[in-house]
């Protein structure tokens, strides 16, 4: 299936502070062979809105497919600085104990 298709990444409206919000739907992942995909399909998407502050939501709702920590810290390590420099609010909807271990370790 397309990740496209599959809304796991979309452009929100803008939050409190108008900046762009991105969500990201964890549930809405296929397949751990898709976490490749995602990611060429995340930074597509997020391209033109990482040059500016930004808002990132993360739905971690009923899912199937997880991620391992080392596929997370390799993924954080990749994307460019300035997703990093530009994400001014990361909201985490329903975190597990092991998600917010894994955010701890890869907070700045």
């Amino acid at each position: 299936a397309d990740i496209d298709a599959l809304k796991v990444v979309y452009k929100c409206g803008p939050d409190i502070a108008n900046r762009p919000t991105v969500a990201l739907v964890g549930s809405r992942v296929p397949s751990e062979t898709s976490w490749p995909r995602l990611l060429l399909y995340f930074i597509k998407i997020m391209e033109p809105i990482a040059d500016k502050d930004y808002t990132l939501v993360y739905f971690h709702t009923n899912l199937t497919h997880k991620p391992d920590f080392s596929w997370m810290r390799k993924t954080y390590k990749v994307l460019p600085e300035k997703y990093k420099k530009n994400l001014k609010a990361l909201y985490v909807i329903h975190p597990t104990w092991w998600l917010n271990v894994c955010v701890a370790f890869v907070r700045p």
